[in-house]
């Protein structure tokens, strides 16, 4: 969407959700490494939940015409 739109309302939201799956991403690839020393299975655990939470709040807030910036998000769009 980010790329097919021109609507700055689409185009923020969708850089907002990129960014995201792609922190979340790397946040679940250091959790699997540390989980090797046994202390990321915590983030294996908590980040799906977190993952879902953050979508349908991003989800809910764009119903309303308003943009969500993802907590702990790196900013790469």
């Amino acid at each position: 969407m980010y790329f097919m739109t021109d609507d700055p309302f689409v185009k923020r939201n969708a850089a907002n959700a990129t960014n995201w799956q792609i922190s979340f991403a790397l946040w679940m690839v250091i959790s699997m490494i540390l989980s090797l020393a046994f202390i990321g299975f915590l983030g294996l655990l908590i980040l799906p939940v977190l993952d879902l939470a953050f979508c349908v709040a991003a989800a809910a807030k764009a119903s309303d015409g308003e943009t969500w910036d993802y907590p702990a998000t790196i900013d790469i769009l």
